[in-house]
Formats: structure tokens, C-alpha cells, sequence
């Protein structure tokens, strides 16, 4: 199936296809834990055992501590494949119903199959080259896992008062990333503000991007991302760059993003989403 490919071209898609893997089940395991507990990494349920291991736990704020929180502004984040396999099937009865279509046989089936991307994953972390093999395994496995995940979070979102398209997470120029979960909700728009954090100053010629994923559950034909905001050109893409200018200048200078499906119906003003941003704009220097 790879013939047609180079070298590189595998490896880059083996990689984007694991990297995705690992943010769906980041989700998974961070949607099903916070139902039990808010802070799951250092509590126990019922039975007296913990949702997640001391060993892991210790790892992940370890990371954390070395890489610093824009890095992972989660914990959740910090934790890496094995461990999430280890997590999952540890507390399979928590996470079986969103794998069940990519493993109808049980625990024991995800963990041989997931467990097989492990050895991949850290190849490609660690720039060594894949068995033709391997790559058909990452491909095929993370194929499986991600599509049963999608129907799971299908299901859920048809079972919601407003099944719409909606951010899942936000990435800046400055290195910044929030989850959906970490946004604060404002009459059902999202806000987050960096105007008063210094290091996240801006200055006209600086050149500013921001990137928005939307819950890949939904197809994008489904729906359209647009920006708009004092003195910007509205757009329709889900990254959106510019260059600051004078115009921009202010104590609050807010850029938003709306998601606004197909329907003829939307959950907000004229929009299904919203992300509302706000920085600092200096003048120029």
C-alpha cells in the first residue's frame, strides 16, 4: 500500500496518525475520569483504587514540571501512549463503550493491539525508520481506534440538546494551547484573555497566528470556520494569520472565531461556536 510513497512521506504520516491517536484518547480518558473525579490523577474510586496509577501519575507531573505548563497545559497531556494504554485497560469498564466497535472482543484485545503502537511511536519520536510492517499497523490500528471513537462522540453529540460542530482546542503563535475544557464559558462562547500576561505582548509588524480544531467527530464539509474582529478582515479558514498593525492597538484587542454549520438552525447568534481572544497591543516601539 505504500509503494507509491518515499521514506519520509510514510514516516510523516504514520506520525500525524499516532499524534492524532494520542489526542483522541487524551480526550477519551479525561472526558470518562472527570465524571468520577475532578482531580483523578490523585484520587480513588469506590473500591479504593486509584484512577490512574501512582507511577503515571508521578511521571506526568515530572514532565510537566520539566517542559513547563504551555506545553501541557493538562496533565492529561504529560501522559504518553503506553500510559494511556496502561490507563484504559486498566479501567476498561470505564472507557468499553467508546471501543467497542475497534475491539468487540474486550480488554485483552486492546491492549495486544495498542500495544503494538507503541514500538512505532517511539521510532518515529526518536528519528529511526519503520518496517514496512510497522507502518501498515499504525495506519490500519489507528484507523480502527479513531473511527470507533468518532462514532462514540457521534452518538453522544445526537444525543445532546445541540448536536453542532464545536472547538476542541486552540493554538497561538506564542506556543500557547487550550483544550475546550479549559475555556471559560460566557453565555455558551468560549473566552480566554492573555492582555494582562506580558510575556504574550504584541506590537504592529510582529506576524500573529491562531489555529482552531474543531471536534473532528464532524466532517468539515459540515460546517465553516470564520475570524473576524477589530480590524480584521473576516475569513473563512480554521488558521488564521496576520500581520499586527497600528490599527490593532489597544489594552484589548479581541479576535474571534465562529464555527457555523450547514443547518438552518445554530445554537448561538448566527453561529454554532465562538472563540473570543483577547491581547495586548503596544504601540510601535
Amino acid at each position: 500500500m505504500f509503494e507509491s510513497f518515499t521514506n519520509e512521506q510514510i514516516r510523516g504520516a504514520c506520525k500525524a496518525r499516532l499524534e492524532n491517536l494520542e489526542r483522541w484518547l487524551r480526550r477519551l480518558v479525561d472526558d470518562q475520569l472527570s465524571q468520577q473525579s475532578s482531580d483523578y490523577f490523585n484520587s480513588q474510586d469506590e473500591k479504593g483504587n486509584r484512577y490512574i496509577k501512582t507511577s503515571i501519575a508521578n511521571d506526568a507531573r515530572n514532565r510537566t514540571d520539566e517542559r513547563g505548563a504551555e506545553r501541557y497545559p493538562r496533565l492529561i497531556d504529560a501522559v504518553l501512549l503506553e500510559e494511556l494504554v496502561q490507563i484504559i485497560c486498566a479501567r476498561w469498564i470505564d472507557f468499553e463503550d467508546a471501543l467497542v466497535a475497534a475491539f468487540p472482543n474486550g480488554r485483552e484485545e486492546a491492549r495486544t493491539f495498542l500495544r503494538r503502537l507503541v514500538g512505532p511511536r517511539n521510532k518515529l519520536s526518536h528519528a529511526n525508520d519503520l518496517s514496512m510492517r510497522e507502518a501498515e499497523q499504525v495506519i490500519c490500528y489507528t484507523g480502527d481506534t479513531i473511527a470507533s471513537l468518532k462514532e462514540y462522540y457521534n452518538v453522544l453529540g445526537k444525543n445532546a440538546d445541540y448536536n453542532v460542530p464545536t472547538i476542541f482546542r486552540f493554538t497561538d503563535s506564542f506556543g500557547n494551547t487550550r483544550e475546550r475544557s479549559q475555556l471559560r464559558s460566557v453565555q455558551g462562547e468560549l473566552h480566554e484573555s492573555f492582555h494582562q500576561k506580558a510575556p504574550f505582548v504584541l506590537y504592529p509588524g510582529d506576524e500573529f497566528w491562531v489555529e482552531v480544531e474543531i471536534d473532528p467527530s464532524f466532517p468539515s464539509s459540515e460546517y465553516e470556520v470564520i475570524w473576524w474582529g477589530n480590524s480584521v478582515t473576516r475569513l473563512q479558514t480554521s488558521r488564521r494569520a496576520l500581520t499586527i498593525t497600528s490599527q490593532h492597538v489597544g489594552e484589548q484587542w479581541r479576535l474571534f472565531c465562529d464555527v457555523v454549520s450547514n443547518k438552518d438552525w445554530h445554537r448561538l447568534n448566527g453561529c454554532d461556536d465562538r472563540l473570543c481572544l483577547i491581547y495586548k497591543v503596544l504601540p510601535p516601539i
